[in-house]
């Protein structure tokens, strides 16, 4: 896997090009990475907070 200095290295490139690449921060789910997704209003959270 690519090391975070990399990374930007890599997007200060393409930026320097025209580029706009994204960057996500790093998302921490604590001990689960899987969540049960119960009812329509968290769906939509969780679709909004995706887009």
């Amino acid at each position: 896997m690519e090391s975070m200095r990399d990374v930007n290295r890599v997007m200060e490139r393409e930026i320097k090009k025209g580029s706009t690449p994204l960057q996500f921060e790093q998302l921490n789910f604590g001990d689960y990475s899987y969540n049960e997704i119960s009812s329509q209003e968290k769906l939509v959270q969780v679709l909004s907070y995706l887009l």
